[in-house]
């Protein structure tokens, strides 16, 4: 593949990305049998958020990404600027940038807000989400998909090399989706883009891309737990 190829891909992928957070934008929270009901069956076209969502409590537009689609713009824009290895402190800055430039930072779901918080005040990142005196998280701290959401360039930027995807997918997890589940799926996605970009068209390329899939699971669960 040549880098034309390769170029056209990234792109490609960074758009459609997009496009799949806006059909997504007008379900959020629903349940399946509420989506089907609604849309006689999947979303296959764009619609205006309505006001029990995210996107439309938040003025959210038909066709317009959310949150998480504007993060990884943000992301890929700061992993250019680090020639594809951005560290933890970079991470962050990325993200406090977010915060301070996006139009979108209106839409932070809860893990990344109440991190984004204490970055702002200086005040321990551990403490985010305990009661008390407990050194135990709340269950629902750090466990959403947002993680995974936005990592689609640490794929990219490392195509065919899963290793390095999850490893700098990792990275984009800390602090606010610093759990195993959220890892495991952030490095899961990462290592089908980071497959996906390099494999050739065939009827055998989903399935390696699937398998790219569980690979990164398994090394994130591995990277969580270390």
């Amino acid at each position: 593949m040549n880098q034309e190829q390769l170029r056209d891909r990234i792109q490609a992928s960074l758009t459609l990305a997009g496009m799949g957070d806006a059909l997504g934008a007008p379900t959020e929270q629903w349940s399946i049998d509420e989506i089907a009901a609604r849309f006689g069956g999947l979303v296959t076209r764009f619609e205006t958020p309505t006001p029990d969502t995210f996107a439309g409590v938040n003025g959210g537009l038909r066709a317009e990404v959310t949150d998480d689609a504007s993060q990884m713009y943000y992301l890929a824009r700061a992993l250019v600027a680090a020639d594809g290895r951005l560290d933890q402190a970079g991470w962050v800055e990325c993200l406090l940038d977010w915060v301070r430039t996006s139009p979108k930072a209106g839409f932070m779901g809860p893990s990344t807000a109440g991190i984004v918080k204490a970055l702002q005040e200086g005040t321990d990142l551990a403490s985010v989400g305990v009661i008390g005196q407990s050194r135990r998280k709340l269950t629902g701290m750090g466990t959403t998909n947002g993680a995974a959401m936005r990592v689609a360039p640490a794929g990219l930027i490392h195509p065919g090399d899963l290793a390095a995807a999850c490893e700098q997918a990792f990275v984009t997890c800390m602090p606010s989706h610093d759990t195993g589940v959220a890892i495991s799926a952030a490095c899961s996605i990462a290592a089908a883009v980071s497959r996906a970009l390099v494999t050739p068209q065939s009827p055998d390329a989903l399935g390696e891309v699937l398998a790219a899939a569980v690979e990164g699971a398994t090394r994130g669960e591995a990277i969580a737990r270390e």
